[in-house]
């Protein structure tokens, strides 16, 4: 995984896709949009998910804490995948060199759009950087240092020289700017329209949205959506996944598949049966790499639902009832690990890999600007539990649980939209 013949600085502008690792090298955003566009779907419905979670920890951070915490997706999470395949391999794919391509700073604003919509659906202040230890270390902050709302935010300092803090940037308008859902008279109802119109479709709803390609025949879909529960209700599919942050010694992804993968893994990110990717973003691989040995649990989501409802349409499950997906994900569902420099992983060499699935019933929202109720998260932890890198009750618990008030898939425990194979 090591390639000591190149360095970044042999680069005159950073590479997205590149080549080769030499100074010939050239980027292939042709690529890069090919991978972007096949990830669309499982995107948006990752990041529609995350808008009903209103637990703004969970929102916030990949990081595993114990198999009673629910933080299966997060923003943080969908953040490394973007990163990762804008990068292939490229600058953008390694903490060390990211920011020195320009599309890193497009990147980050989409991240800053996002969390100001958050703040407006999930009452600003009233939710908003909860306190806690911090689980791993940074430049100013040792694991363990106790982080709340007013702890400076080193090392960015406003014009006074006084340190920035999360409690005073917690509007954009501080700064000059906003966003076309944060403008004029936005209320939180106004935003949930918009994020629905932009992202919303199979999830918490008893249709799906006519703008998914991936859906050819959306009253088929809607039908058996409604089979799936006897009633209006839908029924939603994931899996959670969670590994270790730096342990692997370089960024690499987790591919899931409904069915088998290509022999080529090169082929992975844009192949037809790719339900999602979990991407974990990391540093530069070396052998001085200090941070190999650090000890950092993340996880992350995929989406099932959206996949599902096609292979209902196409005739491959009968239904989305958990008595038709049970069988036919114990059979079809699979995961693939591979490096971003290309090398392929075995399942069983990655850290602390688990991967389990889970669904829920979910009631559709009553109006256009409130968000779906999602019923008891349950675990189908003999899908994946006998296959290599699959559920263990260390991470994820294999009983039930309640979404409580929320209307989210990630209220409650470590409970999102994934999937797993070997």
């Amino acid at each position: 995984m090591l390639i000591e013949s190149f360095q970044f600085s042999d680069w005159q502008v950073t590479k997205r896709y590149p080549t080769s690792w030499n100074d010939s090298a050239v980027s292939q955003n042709n690529l890069v949009a090919t991978l972007i566009s096949n990830q669309r779907v499982s995107f948006a419905d990752r990041l529609y998910n995350l808008f009903q979670n209103g637990n703004f920890s969970q929102f916030g951070n990949e990081a595993w804490i114990t198999s009673t915490t629910q933080n299966a997706d997060s923003l943080e999470s969908l953040h490394d995948v973007i990163h990762s395949l804008t990068g292939s391999n490229g600058h953008m794919t390694y903490l060390d060199y990211a920011a020195f391509d320009p599309i890193f700073f497009l990147h980050h604003v989409m991240i800053d759009r996002a969390f100001a919509m958050y703040q407006v659906i999930h009452g600003g202040s009233n939710n908003y950087v909860q306190g806690m230890n911090a689980v791993g270390s940074t430049y100013t902050y040792p694991a363990g240092t106790y982080r709340d709302v007013n702890s400076p935010l080193e090392p960015f300092y406003n014009s006074a020289g006084q340190s920035y803090t999360s409690a005073n940037v917690q509007n954009t308008t501080q700064f000059g700017y906003n966003y076309p859902e944060t403008s004029g008279s936005y209320t939180a109802g106004t935003v949930t329209s918009a994020i629905k119109n932009l992202y919303g479709g199979s999830a918490g709803t008893s249709t799906v949205s006519s703008k998914r390609s991936v859906i050819d025949d959306v009253a088929a879909a809607a039908g058996e959506q409604q089979a799936a529960t006897g009633n209006a209700n839908s029924y939603q599919w994931g899996c959670n996944i969670v590994s270790q942050k730096f342990q692997m010694n370089g960024t690499y992804a987790v591919y899931i598949f409904l069915g088998e993968p290509s022999d080529n893994p090169m082929d992975w990110a844009a192949d037809t049966n790719v339900a999602g990717i979990h991407a974990v973003f990391s540093n530069f691989p070396g052998d001085d790499n200090a941070m190999s040995s650090m000890d950092l649990k993340v996880t992350g989501s995929i989406p099932l639902t959206t996949t599902l409802v096609a292979k209902v349409a196409s005739g491959d499950v009968a239904s989305l009832k958990p008595s038709d997906v049970e069988p036919y994900l114990t059979k079809n569902l699979n995961w693939r690990v591979q490096m971003l420099d290309g090398t392929v992983v075995n399942n069983a060499y990655v850290p602390d890999l688990s991967v389990t699935v889970v669904g829920a019933e979910v009631t559709p929202a009553a109006s256009d600007d409130v968000f779906p109720t999602w019923g008891n998260i349950n675990s189908y932890s003999n899908i994946t539990i006998n296959k290599t890198g699959g559920h263990s009750e260390q991470y994820w618990s294999s009983s039930s649980w309640s979404s409580s008030t929320s209307s989210s898939w990630t209220i409650g425990q470590s409970i999102n939209y994934g999937v797993g194979g070997s």
